[in-house]
C-alpha cells in the first residue's frame, strides 16, 4: 500500500509519472502492481482501492 500511496501523493502534487525500479522487481506479483500503479496513476483509482489489484 506505501508505493501506491506515494504515487497518488505524487500524482496530486502535480507529477506526471512515476519511476519505481526495486519496488516492482521484489514485488510479490510485478505484472500486478504495474496494473495497480497504472490504476492510480492514470485512472485515478484510490491506493485502498487499487490494493484488491495486488491479489494478495
Amino acid at each position: 500500500l506505501a508505493v501506491l500511496q506515494k504515487a497518488a501523493d505524487s500524482v496530486s502534487q502535480g507529477a506526471r509519472g512515476i519511476i519505481f525500479g526495486r519496488n516492482i522487481f521484489m514485488a510479490d506479483n510485478p505484472p500486478a502492481l504495474i496494473s495497480a500503479l497504472n490504476a492510480v496513476i492514470n485512472d485515478g483509482v484510490e491506493p485502498q482501492q487499487a490494493v484488491a489489484m495486488l491479489g494478495s
